[in-house]
């Protein structure tokens, strides 16, 4: 067995203005390679030799017909067409496909236009991006070749992405849920799979999803028999816990660990303050530190509504729905109210998201070989939950906070 190298593991055996512009190489969609050559042309004493040692654990890794382990990164940038079969562990949807976006501010663009030739394609392309926004927050305009002119363009821009990327949402930074300063674009960035086949394995993974993304005569999907987790999951479904509620009321935190007693906690990362622990929605994935521990989970991991839009308009849906509050919903085997679409492949790509994110973060205590418990302050109920009754509002726990 072979493993592909990594530079994010030689990070800390180079100098960190070097790994800065490494960063900055992969920011923009370009190849660190010439930077590598670079150092090892030079000799440089600092990273010369790490960077010798990587080139060459990377010509092995491509050269042999072993078998290989690689990230979800790198095996949606590489040629795998040697392989009999490749096994994807965790759901490379949620991981890698969903999160392959780029934004680029309005001002970005235009600066960028502004270096290329009236005719362009390039230049067509941003011309046509700022028509479009103008009237559209969603759009699609065609993939263009990259030229190799385009790498000396220095700007803090992933030019081949925006060459290649065809499915485009325009944010105004006025709207709350951007968290912008200027009016930008977000474009997907297009992940390509080969021919082979492909087995993924994933708690997570959702028969809808991967039917609409791998179009459903390319999918056989396999639901293996549940088995009862040694722990405990109980939910507390009487708030809905998003970030705006919290936000509203964040000494909440606070009153549910004086209740619990728990040590652990995974919530949202802007509300670390009110909490201890290193763990947060967005980054447990795969974290095995709290095996066996007990933890608190709290919050429902809403994302901003064009999130789930881009990714159902790049399967090509409409997304002309918008959310409502207090719709009846069926999920799970529970019957609720929940702020969700009417449109059902809009509904399924936000429930999907949602439910992902928790079942990442219940799952970090290991429930189903661990005698421990986890206890999920969400609306959005999960299989195998338990519903309690929450007693961190009594007036014991609020006087105390």
């Amino acid at each position: 067995v072979v493993t592909s190298p990594s530079l994010h593991e030689i990070k800390d055996d180079i100098p960190d203005v070097v790994w800065d512009e490494i960063q900055a190489l992969y920011d923009v969609g370009k190849s660190p390679m010439p930077r590598i050559e670079k150092a090892i042309a030079e000799d440089d004493v600092e990273c010369a030799k790490v960077f010798k040692r990587y080139k060459r654990e990377l010509s092995e890794f491509i050269n042999s017909e072993s078998h290989a382990i690689t990230t979800h990164r790198r095996l949606t940038n590489m040629d795998v067409s040697k392989y009999d079969l490749v096994i994807v562990d965790e759901d490379i949807i949620y991981s890698t496909v969903i999160p392959s976006r780029e934004t680029v501010s309005l001002l970005m663009l235009k600066k960028v236009r502004k270096k290329l030739a009236a005719s362009d394609p390039l230049a067509a392309k941003i011309r046509r991006i700022l028509k479009k926004v103008k009237d559209s927050e969603f759009f699609t305009l065609d993939e263009i070749d990259w030229r190799r002119e385009y790498a000396d363009i220095k700007m803090a821009v992933n030019i081949p992405a925006l060459c290649s990327a065809a499915y485009f949402c325009y944010r105004a930074a006025s709207k709350q849920e951007n968290d912008l300063t200027e009016d930008s674009i977000t474009f997907i960035k297009p992940v390509k799979f080969s021919d082979n086949k492909y087995i993924m394995l994933s708690a997570t993974a959702d028969e809808t999803i991967c039917n609409l993304y791998f179009n459903e005569e390319n999918v056989r999907f396999y639901n293996c028999k549940e088995a009862a987790n040694t722990g405990n999951l109980n939910q507390c479904g009487d708030k809905s816990m998003g970030r705006s509620s919290i936000r509203k009321d964040p000494s909440i935190i606070k009153r549910i660990k004086r209740w619990t007693k728990f040590d652990y906690t995974i919530s949202f990362k802007e509300f670390h303050k009110h909490y201890e622990g290193d763990l947060h929605f967005g980054n447990c994935a795969g974290c095995d530190m709290l095996k066996g521990q007990n933890i608190d989970v709290i919050g429902t991991p809403h994302q901003p509504e064009w999130i789930y839009k881009l990714f159902a308009y790049s399967l090509g849906y409409d997304v002309d729905d918008d959310l409502k509050p207090g719709t009846v919903v069926v999920h799970n085997g529970f019957r609720f109210r929940f702020m969700t679409y009417t449109d059902e492949t809009l509904r399924a790509i936000q429930f999907y998201m949602i439910e992902s994110e928790l079942e990442q973060a219940v799952g970090r205590a290991r429930l189903l070989r661990c005698d421990c418990t986890v206890n999920l302050f969400s609306d959005f109920p999960l299989k195998q939950a338990e519903l309690k009754e929450s007693e961190y509002d009594t007036a014991e726990n609020v006087e105390s906070t």
